[in-house]
């Protein structure tokens, strides 16, 4: 049984969130994060890996901060992949925050093995 949240608008537009790890804003990390709504939020912080490779890059291409620009591109990608983890794993928690900021309420924790069925207990539970 996995957790959801479920949030529900003054409109009644309802909105069920799984807690915890999203395999889905792992592998399509900036698709994921525009998709749901956070991605200014995600650019914030994977927009430093983007530059720091492009500089460390640049640096590369002169003779005499060679070493310089390779340490830079190595720490900008153990940066960027250690971003996309963290931000797999805190993915659903902004995209409720995103929510919140748009009007939503959280109204129950509730179980189930899919969002779908979790709502369904919910509803006859109710």
């Amino acid at each position: 049984m996995r957790e959801f949240r479920l949030l529900k608008h003054e409109s009644g537009a309802y909105e069920i969130l799984p807690v915890g790890w999203s395999f889905g804003a792992l592998v399509f990390h900036m698709f994921w994060a525009i998709g749901n709504g956070v991605f200014w939020r995600f650019a914030r912080f994977i927009l430093p890996a983007f530059l720091g490779t492009a500089f460390g890059m640049f640096l590369l291409e002169t003779q005499v901060s060679e070493p310089l620009g390779t340490a830079l591109v190595y720490i900008s990608a153990i940066y960027g992949a250690g971003f996309v983890f963290y931000f797999a794993g805190v993915a659903f928690q902004w995209r409720a925050e995103q929510l919140a900021k748009n009007g939503f309420d959280e109204i129950a924790t509730i179980y189930g093995s899919s969002g779908h069925e979790a709502l369904n207990r919910w509803a006859l539970s109710r």
